[in-house]
């Protein structure tokens, strides 16, 4: 035995990328990563932040990483500034044990940020929530397995991670989940603000090292640590062996205490050390190299979040071998790659993987397929996932409240994007006001359907609920009754508009006034807002015959956007959900005097002229708003980007 060493469809609300002017979405962000183990330790996280940052460095955002000034399992103190291509690294001095290393510093490199991403369930997690406070700054946790990858002490993990954990949390705007199994267990603690986003791998790093011939070496890269379960990789290799003699392996990785040793007294007493070549913490060079030797992956890990190494396997050419885990069993079923076996019974997983083997060796148009097959796990998708993650947590380009993204734009923004959805072929629009969020909080389809729409903030509900979401309120107030008025103003289209909605006295009145006043657009059909559910499919073809490129709907909450949501795409037209403008115009409805209205208190005046009809949407409507506001706020949920779902994967 050797051991080495060394170190064209139609635009969805979602789709439009409309700028916050306090920084625009697309703008440079100062991103701070923080994880107990960096370069230079090698393993699944390390890689995962390395490859992330270095992806958000080269796409100009200024990107550092936060971590411990030491590698486990080696005495040697790192350096407290270093460099790794364009990312920064600070690293930490620490006390108290790997499992739970205490490095209270990390506060002082963070002033900066403009959003922290931590990594991983531990000290950093809970202190930087404990701190929140403090430091005030946006945060995103990924979960990276959160710390059930052994069961150890799992009586105790389980209570800490229902008392402190979800209490740590609720601090945190979004929460990422590695995997499907980790959504599954997050779940549990939070209701909204979590997704699983999968981490994305490096598929160039080991592109096509592996032995042009197929060699028959089996090799494990990654971390050396209990739940990778390496010891039963020595069965498998001496069942192998009984059958052709020629089967070797090679174990390359970083150990987190005395595996080398142990392993290498394990290859002796197996009577396999001619036969097993162990690596202790090879840089990607040599690692490459011992690729290039090697033909299967092999791992019988008990526990993964997410499974990096098998990918990198694959993208290298090598045939991966894998524990019938679930994170391995989501990669065999994506990739159509791979042997799932039972490292428990080295005699028939050595069968198995023999027989995959010889397919394997004898089909040399698989390897040609791999590169194809990983390129779904690329890291380009997912850092575009997780800025617009970033984004809404930080409440730029959109704010998310109840789970309604509203947009943050000013009227001449908004007006732009309605005439540039007329050019593209019909958008749906909506107001945020404190009525329809108020629905939108016991109804799950209603918010649903509501992600398709170009959601405007209305009234100081909405701008309260965001200052204290974000910190602060939106640009302008943009109420349906008085935006809309602005935007025929200003469009530069010759309007085809159709309304539909209110009584017919007032459609009528309303239908005069709309002539008298933009004599340049025209309206091109009407109905009143009183019909059955049969008759919807016939109103919905009269619009479209009638070429109405803005239609206008006045239902009321949430009445006219359930209409909208149903048949909106059925014509290629602007549809906006306007509310009781119909019998404003008709002056069936008296408005507010500008000064009221100026001082946001127009519900005040609707409130004194109809107290009978409105006292319950008012008086405690308001009141229910703003404690589902509170609850949002107390759960910590910033972005909803992602519709959780339940994984189909054995948890």
């Amino acid at each position: 035995m050797q051991v080495a060493g060394g170190g064209a469809a139609r635009p969805r609300a979602a789709d439009v990328d409309v700028a916050d002017p306090l920084r625009p979405a697309g703008s440079a962000l100062r991103i701070v990563h923080v994880c107990r183990q960096f370069w230079p330790a090698i393993g699944g996280m390390e890689a995962v932040v390395e490859a992330l940052a270095t992806l958000q460095a080269k796409n100009g955002h200024t990107v550092s990483v936060l971590t411990l000034d030491k590698v486990f399992g080696q005495e040697e103190r790192l350096p407290s500034t270093d460099n790794l291509g364009p990312i920064t690294i600070r690293r930490l001095p620490f006390k108290g044990s790997r499992r739970y290393p205490i490095a209270p510093g990390v506060l002082r490199h963070m002033r900066d940020a403009d959003v922290v991403h931590v990594h991983g369930i531990d000290f950093f997690f809970d202190f930087l929530a404990l701190t929140k406070p403090l430091h005030r700054l946006p945060m995103v946790v990924s979960t990276h397995g959160g710390f059930f990858h052994t069961q150890f002490a799992s009586r105790l993990k389980r209570l800490y991670f229902n008392t402190v954990t979800r209490l740590s949390l609720t601090q945190y705007g979004f929460t990422a989940a590695s995997s499907g199994q980790d959504e599954q267990m997050f779940a549990k603690l939070r209701r909204s603000g979590l997704a699983m986003v999968e981490n994305g791998v490096d598929v160039e790093k080991f592109a096509d090292t592996t032995a042009d011939s197929a060699a028959k070496t089996l090799i494990y890269f990654g971390r050396l640590a209990d739940n990778k379960r390496v010891d039963l990789l020595f069965p498998l290799l001496a069942a192998l062996r009984r059958r052709d003699p020629e089967w070797r392996l090679i174990i390359a990785g970083r150990p987190m205490g005395d595996e080398i040793a142990r392993l290498t007294k394990l290859a002796a007493k197996t009577k396999l050390a001619a036969a097993v070549e162990i690596v202790d913490t090879p840089t990607t060079g040599e690692l490459r190299g011992l690729i290039g030797r090697s033909s299967v992956y092999v791992c019988a890990s008990e526990y993964e979040g997410f499974g990096l190494a098998a990918i990198e396997a694959i993208s290298a050419g090598l045939l991966p071998a894998l524990s019938t885990i679930a994170p391995f069993r989501r990669t065999v079923d994506r990739t159509g790659i791979g042997a799932l076996i039972d490292f428990d019974r080295p005699d028939e997983a050595a069968a198995r993987l023999e027989l995959a083997w010889r397919t394997w060796s004898a089909e040399p148009r698989l390897r040609t397929e791999i590169q194809a097959a990983v390129s779904q796990f690329g890291w380009t998708g997912m850092e575009a996932q997780l800025f617009k993650v970033y984004n809404a947590v930080m409440g730029r380009g959109t704010r998310d409240i109840l789970g309604v993204r509203t947009q943050i734009v000013t009227t001449e923004e908004a007006c732009d994007q309605l005439d540039e959805a007329i050019d593209r072929g019909g958008m749906k629009v909506a107001f945020a006001n404190a009525n329809l969020l108020n629905f939108v909080a016991k109804d799950d389809a209603l918010r649903l359907a509501l992600r398709d729409f170009f959601m405007l903030n209305d009234g100081i509900g909405v701008d309260l609920a965001s200052r204290l979401l974000y910190g602060r309120t939106f640009p302008e107030n943009l109420a349906g009754t008085d935006f809309v008025p602005k935007y025929l103003d200003q469009s530069r289209h010759a309007l085809r508009i159709y309304m539909l909605g209110a009584t017919q006295d007032s459609l009528d009145k309303a239908a005069a006034y709309l002539a008298k006043r933009w004599p340049r657009h025209t309206l091109v059909g009407s109905h009143n807002g009183y019909f059955t559910a049969e008759a919807e499919p016939q109103i919905a073809e009269a619009i479209q015959a009638a070429g109405a490129n803005l239609l206008l709907v006045a239902m009321g909450n949430p009445a006219q956007e359930k209409w909208i949501a149903r048949h909106g795409d059925q014509s290629p037209a602007v549809v906006v959900a306007v509310g009781a403008l119909f019998d404003f115009w008709a002056q069936a409805v008296p408005r507010a005097p500008d000064w009221v209205r100026s001082i946001r208190s127009e519900w005040v005046f609707r409130l004194m002229q109809e107290p009978g009809r409105l006292w319950r949407r008012y008086l405690i409507g308001n009141f229910v708003f703003l404690g589902h506001t509170v609850a949002q706020w107390v759960s910590g949920a910033r972005a909803e980007m992602f519709e959780r779902r339940r994984s189909r994967e054995p948890g």
